[in-house]
Formats: C-alpha cells, sequence, structure tokens
C-alpha cells in the first residue's frame, strides 16, 4: 500500500518545517510511521560541497546561492530532479511508511511526481504575515506556488503553541480524510 503524501508548503520562512515535525510526532505517537522529505536535501549538499571547495571552513546556508544553483541544476537534469531524488525510495518500494510529509513544496513538478509516487497528496499552504525574507522574493521557489489550488490553509502567523495547535487541528482533518473512501 502507497505512503498517505502530505505536501507542506509555499514560501520561505513561514514555518514549514515547524509545522511539518510537529505533525510528524503526532503521526507517530498515534502508532504510524512517518517519513519527513526534503526535496531540497541534494541542494543543501551540493552548496555545501561548492562552499567546501572554495576554501570556506563552515559551510552556511546561503538562500541566494542554493536558488541559483537549483536554477542550474534542474537546466541540466530536468525541472522534476529534485523530487524524482527524493521519491526514489518510494517509487522502488524500498520503503513504505504509513505518511510522508514533503516540508518544502515550492514547484508544480513536485507535485506531479508525488501524484506518481503516491497517489493524490494533500497540499498544505503555510502563510505568516510577519515572514522575514532572507533570499529574491522573486525568485521561482518564491513565486510559482502564488495560485496553486492548495486543499488546507495554515496561518502561522501566531506563537509556537498556536501553530500546535493548528497542527492537531490539521492532523484530525488529514485522518478524517484518510477514512473517506
Amino acid at each position: 500500500m502507497s505512503p498517505e503524501c502530505i505536501m507542506i508548503g509555499y514560501q520561505s520562512r513561514v514555518g514549514k518545517d515547524t509545522l511539518a515535525n510537529m505533525l510528524a510526532q503526532m503521526i507517530r505517537d498515534s502508532g504510524k510511521t512517518c517519513h519527513l522529505v526534503t526535496m531540497a536535501k541534494p541542494l543543501y549538499e551540493i552548496a555545501a560541497g561548492v562552499q567546501l571547495a572554495l576554501g570556506a571552513t563552515k559551510v552556511e546556508k546561503k538562500p541566494t546561492l542554493m536558488q541559483e544553483l537549483a536554477d542550474v541544476v534542474k537546466k541540466s537534469y530536468g525541472s522534476d530532479i529534485f523530487a524524482r531524488v527524493a521519491f526514489a525510495p518510494y517509487m522502488q518500494e524500498r520503503e513504505s511508511p504509513d505518511y510522508v510529509i514533503v516540508t518544502d513544496f515550492r514547484f508544480r513538478s513536485e507535485y506531479a511526481a508525488a501524484c506518481l509516487t503516491f497517489g493524490k497528496p494533500t497540499t498544505v499552504r503555510v502563510t505568516r504575515a510577519d515572514r522575514t525574507i532572507d533570499r529574491p522574493h522573486t525568485h521561482s521557489s518564491e513565486t510559482e506556488l502564488t495560485d496553486w489550488p492548495f486543499d488546507l490553509t495554515i496561518d502561522n502567523s501566531g506563537t509556537l503553541d498556536n501553530l500546535a495547535t493548528l497542527a492537531a487541528g490539521l492532523y484530525q482533518t488529514i485522518r478524517q480524510q484518510a477514512l473517506q473512501p
């Protein structure tokens, strides 16, 4: 049986990872298995390799570098390369948890790859009114999903406790959806 896929997305600095971790813990606490999948993981590794090759003694998260590297990699390997890498263990049926949560859904090609791998995923838009952006806001990773029809929306403009309450509500909604035929 294919895992239930939840894709948490939209823009940077809105709390996607925090929400994903809270949701994953709730799923695990209920006795189910859950994997967190980060589309940008290979990109982090590429960016770290570039920094080290250029003599850096400490690897830093450099959002603009990551955006530029992603564009180059996608141009050479296809717009869905990061999704293909992230979902490969599930395509080959080496991994079969109850849930897979994508922590950084940013592109339409990622959704298409998730559909091929898991069937229709549940998509969650996370927004935050007071987000501080640390990268060019016009890059496709910030804009491609602006008009995307997300299934659910979480407004993360409150406290961590408020986000935990929203995560619990999200988990209940996802559980109810899973019960529907």
